[in-house]
């Protein structure tokens, strides 16, 4: 009887392990495919001078994320252009309200001619 009751502790236990292991993956995940996209998104606002709209069209459809400009005013030529591109996740058993993953990056303007 005590062996039974133990083996449903640990069942408990072992699905609990087993969300936030799932949760981990999948924010790695997110993590990782935001971080390509960002260096794509890099390379295209050094060329396009600033974001665009095939390049919010590109982050859109590529992450499933939304690209943010976190500069103050316009950019000229050889400045450096910073913005982030984020995206909610909601977990399975880290977090009750969605939880934002967000990477920030920088282009240098013109950079790449």
């Amino acid at each position: 009887m005590a062996s039974k009751l133990g083996f449903l502790l640990t069942l408990f236990f072992v699905m609990v392990v087993v969300a936030y292991a799932g949760d981990l993956c999948a924010v790695n995940a997110i993590y990782t495919r935001l971080d390509s996209v960002a260096v794509t998104a890099a390379y295209q606002i050094a060329l396009q001078r600033g974001i665009t709209d095939s390049i919010t069209q590109f982050v859109s459809e590529e992450a499933g994320a939304t690209i943010e400009s976190l500069n103050n005013g316009p950019v000229a030529f050889g400045d450096t252009f910073r913005f982030k591109i984020y995206r909610e996740y909601q977990s399975l058993i880290i977090s009750k309200e969605p939880m934002v993953i967000t990477v920030t990056r920088s282009a240098v303007i013109g950079y790449l001619y």
